[in-house]
């Protein structure tokens, strides 16, 4: 049972890093929190590295290659 509707998608992957990496599950709904801010740090990690620019302005976004 998750705490969040929203938990389902964190825990798949988890799961789905943890069979890929061939790691023990040693996870629970009481990391939920935890897994969702390791994630936004992963996707914010990897975008820095992109080098794609995105620039947001009050009517559009534009991204520059």
């Amino acid at each position: 049972m998750s705490l969040h509707k929203s938990d389902c998608g964190i825990f798949t992957l988890k799961y789905l890093e943890c069979l890929w990496a061939g790691q023990p599950f040693e996870f629970g709904k009481a990391d939920s929190l935890r897994l969702r801010e390791q994630i936004v740090m992963e996707i914010f990690q990897d975008c820095k590295s992109a080098p794609i620019k995105a620039i947001s302005t009050k009517d559009n976004i534009v991204v520059d290659k």
